[in-house]
């Protein structure tokens, strides 16, 4: 499901840089395909490091789309819907993002605890959890 779920991000940045990118001032146009590339980038790494952390990178993916559509003119970003919805995104996804990080930094030292040394390779090494 990881895996589907990367290609819905690729698929979505790619419609959405299709549908939108026109609308963006000339000047940061350029920039606007490398930072949904780092987002995208973002969100596929955290589903791949822990569940909590690919919903709070999903979530931080959906609020800057909302700041984005603000933007360019899609939605009023000056309306206090927008801004609470933004922030709130925001919020949460940086809470969900920190709660992967550390789900999977204590499984690590659950697992290392355990006496499996972390550090030698075997042959299905690297396997995330």
């Amino acid at each position: 499901w990881r895996a589907a779920l990367v290609v819905v991000y690729v698929l979505g940045a790619a419609a959405s840089l299709a549908t939108d990118l026109g609308r963006f001032d000339a000047t940061v146009r350029p920039f606007v395909p490398v930072y949904t590339a780092l987002l995208v980038g973002t969100a596929v790494t955290a589903i791949a490091l822990d569940t909590r952390a690919g919903i709070g990178a999903a979530l931080f993916l959906v609020s800057d789309a909302l700041i984005s559509a603000g933007v360019i003119g899609r939605v009023d970003a000056g309306a206090p819907w927008h801004q609470v919805t933004v922030m709130v995104l925001y919020l949460l996804s940086i809470f969900l993002i920190t709660a992967g990080v550390l789900n999977r930094e204590a499984r690590t030292r659950r697992i290392a605890a355990d006496g499996f040394d972390i550090t030698q390779r075997t042959d299905c090494w690297p396997r995330l959890p």
